[in-house]
């Protein structure tokens, strides 16, 4: 029990068709298709408004630990030429003995020990700037003073300025 039907086409032609009135089965039905909802793809503004607070954070970091470095190097080479001593003039007096073999950073050791001098690493940067010679002669007794700068004390051991010691 077929029906025909008939339409007419935008062109003004009629044309037919047989619908059929059996029914199909039941296993055959294709589920009802549902609409899943996709997120957008974030377009160039977005993308833009969401990179920019990151970027900020990053450059604000990286600005600091540059400032940082700045100062602590600043405050490095104010101490490598300093004219100043550990202790403000008159200070006072201590006797260092410089052993054979010793080399400019276990100076600035023996010296930073007793409390002649502030840091090691900074006597050893001024031994090479202002040239500390040590050769067979260095070794000795040295008398030191608290107020002396690294500079002060690096010319008196290269001009030999030593102490017998009784």
């Amino acid at each position: 029990m077929a029906q025909e039907s008939t339409k007419k086409t935008k062109t003004g032609k009629t044309t037919s068709a047989k619908k059929s009135s059996a029914k199909k089965p039941d296993a055959v039905k294709k589920p009802a298709v549902t609409k899943k909802t996709v997120a957008k793809k974030p377009g160039k503004v977005q993308k833009f408004v969401m990179r920019t607070p990151l970027k900020i954070a990053i450059y604000a970091v990286a600005a600091i630990i540059l400032i940082f470095i700045a100062y602590q190097s600043f405050q490095f080479g104010k101490k490598v030429f300093s004219e100043e001593g550990i202790d403000p003039k008159p200070g006072y007096e201590q006797t260092i003995t410089i052993e054979p073999g010793m080399n400019a950073l276990e100076i600035g050791a023996l010296l930073e020990d007793q409390a002649m001098i502030e840091s090691r690493l900074v006597f050893f940067v001024q031994s090479l700037i202002f040239e500390l010679k040590i050769d067979g002669d260095t070794p000795g007794s040295y008398r030191v003073n608290s107020s002396d700068s690294g500079e002060a004390i690096i010319k008196m051991i290269n001009a030999q300025e030593k102490v017998e010691l009784n």
